[in-house]
């Protein structure tokens, strides 16, 4: 290969990665964009507020925030697998009465999102 042709190459490749670039640049610029006009919603504010006050009344390490623990479980099962398998498991829990999560279950907090700093 000669100079000239692997100078040609190199150009192709620099044109192709700040195309790449560009690409990405726009779509996170986008992704920017959405998130704030989220964050500006209402109902991301209602969201928040009410986020703050469970996380204020349902404290983990209590049994107020094992309820809490509880109840997300319950939701997280319902809606990522349905509620048949929902009432399914809570049928077979309390045959066996078994009332408590597993101590496995990963923390389940609700806690208000930071405000990033710009």
């Amino acid at each position: 290969m000669e100079l000239a042709d692997i100078l040609d190459s190199l150009a192709s490749e620099r044109d192709k990665l700040a195309s790449e670039r560009d690409t990405l640049s726009s779509r996170l610029k986008y992704a920017q964009t959405e998130l704030e006009s989220i964050k500006h919603s209402f109902g991301y504010k209602v969201m928040r507020v009410c986020a703050s006050a469970i996380d204020r009344l349902l404290p983990d390490d209590t049994a107020r925030g094992k309820l809490k623990r509880t109840v997300v479980a319950s939701l997280r099962i319902a809606t990522e697998e349905g509620t048949r398998s929902f009432l399914r498991l809570a049928q077979e829990k309390i045959k066996r009465r078994e009332f408590t999560l597993p101590e496995q279950a990963p923390s389940l907090e609700m806690e208000a999102i930071a405000e990033p700093e710009v």
